[in-house]
């Protein structure tokens, strides 16, 4: 099983390709005309990518400290690997 879906570049690919079907949806049904529709996708991409990393880097820090916690937790308890 691959991890791909742990790289930020998978995150902002699905999250791109969401908001673009997202938006070719509401230009169909004409609820968005073509410019519009360019816009969104546009402001989609320059900020989908900067949060996927902030919000990626929160999860990697979180984990990073729990885990700490358990390895000290393990020491504590005389527990090797």
């Amino acid at each position: 099983m691959s991890n791909d879906w742990k790289s930020p570049e998978f995150w902002i690919a699905a999250l791109t390709s969401i908001v673009t079907a997202v938006v070719a949806i509401l230009v169909a049904r004409g609820l968005l005309d073509a410019a519009e529709g360019q816009l969104w996708i546009q402001l989609a991409a320059a900020v989908i990518g900067p949060v996927a990393i902030i919000i990626l880097g929160i999860v990697a820090r979180s984990y990073l400290g729990h885990m700490t916690q358990v390895r000290m937790a393990r020491l504590t308890a005389g527990i090797r690997e």
